[in-house]
């Protein structure tokens, strides 16, 4: 039944998935030097070394010599843009020193600017920063989008991903919702079908569709570094493994589905509550990534355990987050066919 009625839609649904992959990885030698740090005025003039002190750090620089110079200003600050720096007026030789305590990451992020006095008027020597510069979307997101397994992370968690999830979300929620819509429930129940085999068999052939579509996905992206030149030693199985070890969290997104649509007998009310499911994984996940001190969030939510940066850069990967997220996938299954068993149909 399922074949016969949907099998256009999650064929063009694969279509499009592939296209879209494979489109995004054809525009990344365009879009990789954009997410790159922008270069410092003047960095080629200022040299940095640094002095591990334990707790701190001394930062040691140098800077090339400017001619008719009376003396030099030191300016440090921990962001591009502050207005008000730290301030060492009055140097009178290339070169000085800096102390920073150190933070919960070691080395903190600093950024100096030597001015030069000339003839009254200030002249900027250059700039430099304590440690090696980021994009923003780095120093934002923790994902270096310069490299090609950055830009396939990234559209993994925030749109190849979230469109999978939300597009097999609405199709579990609205096939088993649509049935009660049309009045077909009692009709298809009538005969001898048990209201466990229905459930599972729409779920089963969701499930061989899920795992078809990641793995096409998978094979598209590698296909596609391939056919652009970035496909180095080693990056075959970090690729596939990105797209595969999505399937239990779709499953588990399915699996609300379903609940919501036994509960509720409701398309609409279904389909929004496996939307509503699906964003604020989404939305918390967004959140320990960005907010400090917040990283522990994500492991409450689905995606947490969905760690495409350990699995694209490191190429590591844990089979037992695999399995919890399945086992919880089959868990909500198990309450919705329990539901759905006891459950009376909706006049």
């Amino acid at each position: 039944m399922e074949l016969r009625t949907n099998w256009k839609v999650l064929l063009t649904f694969l279509a499009v998935v592939s296209f879209l992959v494979a489109g995004m990885v054809a525009a990344w030698p365009s879009m990789g030097t954009a997410f790159q740090a922008d270069a410092l005025e003047g960095e080629e003039n200022v040299s940095v070394e640094l002095e591990d002190l334990g707790d701190t750090v001394k930062v040691h620089l140098q800077w090339s010599p400017v001619e008719g110079a009376d003396n030099y200003t030191l300016l440090a600050y921990p962001q591009p843009q502050m207005l008000v720096p730290e301030r060492a007026e009055g140097i009178d030789t290339e070169s000085a020193e800096h102390l920073l305590e150190k933070d919960e990451g070691g080395t903190p992020q600093m950024y100096f600017a030597v001015v030069a006095l000339v003839d009254g008027e200030r002249q900027l020597v250059g700039m430099a920063s304590s440690l090696e510069r980021t994009s923003v979307y780095e120093e934002t997101f923790g994902v270096d989008m310069s490299r090609v397994e950055g830009m396939a992370s990234f559209m993994w968690d925030l749109f190849w991903g979230l469109l999978m999830m939300l597009f097999l979300g609405y199709v579990a929620a609205s096939t088993v919702s649509r049935d009660f819509e049309e009045r077909k429930m009692d009709i298809i129940l009538s005969k001898p079908v048990s209201r466990r085999r229905y459930l599972l068999e729409k779920f089963a052939f969701l499930t061989a569709y899920t795992a078809l579509m990641l793995l096409v996905a998978g094979l598209v992206l590698v296909g596609s570094m391939a056919a652009i030149g970035e496909l180095s030693e080693g990056m075959v199985a970090p690729l596939l493994m990105s797209s595969l070890l999505a399937f239990p969290v779709v499953l588990l997104i399915m699996a609300v589905g379903t609940l919501a649509a036994v509960y509720v007998q409701d398309g609409r009310t279904a389909v929004g509550l496996v939307f509503l499911f699906v964003l604020l994984q989404v939305g918390i996940n967004l959140v320990a990534s960005m907010a400090e001190g917040l990283e522990h969030l994500s492991s409450y939510t689905a995606m947490g355990y969905w760690d495409l940066d350990a699995i694209l850069f490191d190429n590591v990967y844990s089979v037992g987050d695999f399995v919890l997220i399945a086992a919880a996938a089959l868990a909500v299954l198990a309450v919705a066919v329990l539901v759905f068993e006891r459950r009376d149909m909706a006049g």
